[in-house]
């Protein structure tokens, strides 16, 4: 009892060394640069479930100059929020009839903090018992559906034996998005948020596939075999259906994209990406990397294509693992050089480290690469588990066998030293340790949020459109031409650009849209297989989206 007392008092003298030692770090005067400095709130722990865990939230975020914040609204097929097309969360920590949303961007935009809605995509459930709710769309469209109705990425198993994938689909709790309805489902809920709340960004979670072997739901094998004329189950190391569905995941990015800025111009639009192991270095390195090989979710050539504001990696890596802290620099290095005119928010797991260390990656974060180039901030994984003491993680004894400090400590209130650590110096006495660990602040100042110039003064603007699939014909993967016309100052009409020619594809629904247009008058071709080619033209505006439905002439008649 007396060794408890002991450090229960140590504790209680490092919270006050920690504010008698702040003194010796005062804020400086003068300009921050702005940055991005953001927290991932879940909704899995406290954070958003009752006026007071978001009044803490603000409170925690105010004193350790966050600027932005990140905060789950939707686990799985559910809503933390009341104007929803969804059921509400069956979590009994959320208040009955609370808002969570809606009071967070109050108390946020209050304080100057912006707040993004971040949803779960793709996954629809995790239980064996389903939903409560019948309208839940894991009830509607899970496990017991009928092929028509189901929206599940069925996955294949490996046989070590006979050397081969199985022929049998097994189920997961994973919607496909290689399915039409999935993605226009997905893209309707992400639309009520930005209709409905003031929100200043949407952000995307699991927005890919679960692993290489999955992506076998009968509407999207049936789509895949159509469009290359195939028959059967194509093999999951197979080319082909490799690309494709790294084709479906970047439609979905697409189309939410593009309908969220239709609505919203102003909304910022960004997904929570994949890392995992070992970061890219050369150039040729991000085709071998995970995201683009095992998840399929090429979010490079999403900021390359500018369909999305930004990319925020999960750059979830030990820093007491020296392998690991490796891979972290390799991968920021990388972050830092491939923006391609949008933003790349870096997002360390603040989760997994030790206070002092989850700084130190930060402040490597906020410097620039070896070419210059800086990201757009960080973003840290997770605000109610800022470090290894309060993480919930390492609270069982396997899970923290591996720590440098021994025996682990579960101690939810040192996520208070952490939020007051970021901005302010000094220190603290670690719980194992015993022993004072200085540190100094990584957000000693308050700053904006950046600008994203190709919102705040665009240059290019937007389209998208949709084929006549009311005439019941299919028009999935339909190619559409895209030629813009100039006027010259000696002629009276317009002539085509021949410097700019796109193609690219109808999705399964008969929708398509295009990033990065400069200003112009635009003509969208397609041919219908009956009534030949049809044309449409339309103006495309900096900063907006054109929209155009391209009509059949048989279907007219």
């Amino acid at each position: 009892m007396n060794k408890m007392y002991r450090i229960a008092g140590m504790i209680m003298a490092g919270i006050a060394m920690m504010i008698f030692l702040s003194a010796y770090y005062p804020v400086k005067a003068g300009d921050t640069p702005p940055q991005i400095r953001a927290l991932w709130v879940d909704a899995f722990r406290d954070g958003i479930k009752t006026p007071a865990q978001v009044d803490k939230l603000i409170q925690d975020s105010v004193n350790g100059n966050i600027n932005t914040l990140i905060v789950q609204v939707r686990r799985r097929g559910d809503a933390y929020y009341n104007k929803s097309i969804e059921p509400r969360t069956e979590d009994p920590d959320l208040a009955p009839g609370f808002d969570a949303l809606q009071y967070l961007i109050e108390k946020a935009h209050a304080n100057g903090i912006q707040v993004h809605a971040w949803l779960n995509t793709l996954v629809a459930w995790n239980r064996p018992l389903p939903p409560k709710d019948p309208g839940h769309v894991w009830n509607l469209h899970g496990a017991k559906a009928s092929d028509k109705d189901s929206w599940i990425s069925y996955y294949r198993v490996y046989d070590d034996a006979t050397k081969s994938w199985s022929q049998k689909l097994y189920s997961s709790y994973y919607l496909d998005p290689g399915n039409p309805a999935v993605v226009d489902y997905t893209t309707a809920v992400y639309m009520n948020i930005v209709k409905n709340y003031d929100v200043d960004g949407i952000h995307l979670d699991y927005s890919r596939y679960s692993d290489r072997e999955f992506g076998y739901n009968p509407t999207s094998v049936a789509r895949y075999n159509a469009q290359y004329g195939t028959t059967g189950l194509p093999a999951p190391d197979d080319p082909n259906w490799i690309q494709w569905r790294r084709d479906q995941t970047a439609n979905l990015m697409r189309k939410i994209y593009l309908n969220a800025i239709a609505i919203k111009p102003n909304v910022k639009v960004s997904s929570a990406v994949i890392t995992w192991g070992e970061g890219p270095v050369a150039e040729a390195d991000w085709l071998t990397s995970r995201a683009y090989t095992q998840v399929y979710q090429d979010w490079r050539s999403w900021l390359e294509e500018g369909i999305i504001d930004m990319a925020v990696p999960m750059n979830y890596y030990s820093e007491w693992k020296p392998e690991q802290q490796i891979w972290y620099n390799h991968w920021i290095e990388w972050e830092k050089d491939h923006q391609y005119g949008r933003q790349i928010v870096i997002g360390p797991g603040i989760f997994m480290q030790y206070i002092e260390q989850s700084l130190d990656q930060i402040r490597r974060a906020q410097t620039p690469s070896a070419k210059g180039n800086m990201a757009a901030g960080v973003a840290l994984y997770a605000y109610a588990a800022s470090n290894l003491y309060s993480s919930e993680d390492f609270k069982e004894s396997v899970a923290s066998r591996g720590l440098a400090r021994q025996p682990y400590r579960f101690m939810p209130e040192t996520n208070d030293w952490f939020f007051h650590l970021l901005s302010q110096g000094g220190g603290y006495v670690d719980p194992v340790l015993n022993q004072h660990i200085d540190t100094k602040p990584v957000f000693q100042e308050k700053t904006a949020v950046p600008d994203m110039p190709w919102k705040s003064n665009p240059v290019d603007g937007y389209l998208m459109g949709n084929l006549p699939t009311s005439s019941g014909k299919n028009f999935d993967h339909v190619k559409i031409t895209v030629d813009r016309f100039i006027r010259l100052p000696e002629l009276p009409y317009d002539i085509q650009d021949l410097g700019f020619h796109r193609e690219v594809y109808s999705d399964g629904s008969g929708w398509f849209g295009l990033a990065k247009l400069p200003r112009g008058l635009y003509q969208i071709k397609f041919t219908d297989g009956e009534s030949g080619e049809q044309s449409e033209k339309v103006w495309v505006q900096p900063g907006l989206v054109s929209q155009v439905e391209l009509t059949s002439v048989a279907h007219q008649q």
